[in-house]
């Protein structure tokens, strides 16, 4: 989700083309389907949506087969270096045939009832899925309450880090700044339809402002609008003339927005709490 670039990827075009996400998705699947070590299998987030942008990372879960671990490990791996090659960076979610069993939910619930979601909407290529959702609002609350404190620590760090590390390592970390709204607001979207009963509708960061109020929202709305600018730079960078100096510019806002993405992470943790 929402990938930042170092000036020097965007200089020497290294971003992908939003075809090359459909075209790698088609040779995964015809890999996986003919090895005969993955059980199961399936595309999340905005590939599975057929919704990939230049930013996107391509998410994947693998059940592996208990007794062929080494063989599927080994495919994987082939897969993950292709995607690099095409410039896709890979989410790969990956669990043993025998650990599925006990269910999704041995996952975070968060994050395995957003992996059911996306398996009954048709991403599962591979492999039949639980079609339950887990429905247990206190549980997702929990597991969000760990991710805003495990962020919010993890942000913190970067205020002390940022002026010392690479311009790569840099990126990595501003990624995790500007993705950290959507993150938290699809966690309070989640949370708040499973209050309501309405888990069949698509938890969408977008909803937050429409089941929240206050100064929360306006914290998202804001940092929501600078993923946007910056995913439009990216844009205007990759189709047009390279000026090193906007992008610096559009990097620097990012690092400015670190303090607001951790108040946002405090002012959800006081809601749940």
């Amino acid at each position: 989700m929402g990938k930042v670039f170092a000036w020097r990827e965007i200089l020497e075009n290294r971003i992908p083309s939003i075809s090359s996400f459909a075209a790698f998705a088609e040779e995964l699947k015809r890999e996986v389907r003919k090895s005969g070590s993955i059980n199961r299998a399936m595309l999340y987030g905005s590939v599975a949506q057929n919704k990939p942008t230049r930013r996107s990372d391509f998410d994947a879960l693998f059940v592996v087969h208990d007794r062929k671990k080494s063989d599927a490990f080994r495919l994987i791996s082939d897969l993950d270096i292709k995607a690099r090659a095409a410039r896709i960076p890979t989410q790969f979610v990956i669990c043993s045939e025998s650990a599925f069993r006990k269910g999704l939910h041995s996952l975070r619930p968060l994050l395995s009832d957003h992996l059911i979601r996306c398996a009954n909407a048709g991403g599962a290529f591979v492999g039949a899925f639980s079609t339950g959702l887990l429905r247990e609002p206190e549980k997702y609350k929990q597991d969000a309450l760990e991710y805003f404190a495990r962020r919010m620590a993890q942000l913190n760090g970067f205020r002390y880090q940022l002026a010392n590390v690479s311009e790569d390592e840099e990126a990595r970390m501003l990624k995790k700044v500007i993705e950290t709204a959507r993150n938290a607001a699809r966690k309070m979207v989640q949370i708040s339809l499973a209050e309501k009963g309405g888990l069949s509708e698509d938890p969408r960061p977008e909803l937050y402002s429409r089941l929240f109020s206050g100064g929360a929202v306006h914290q998202f709305e804001d940092l929501a609008a600078l993923d946007k600018s910056y995913s439009d730079e990216v844009a205007r960078q990759a189709n047009g003339d390279k000026d090193e100096a906007l992008y610096r510019k559009m990097l620097g806002r990012i690092r400015d927005a670190l303090p607001k993405a951790v108040d946002f992470l405090e002012m959800n943790a006081n809601i749940l709490a």
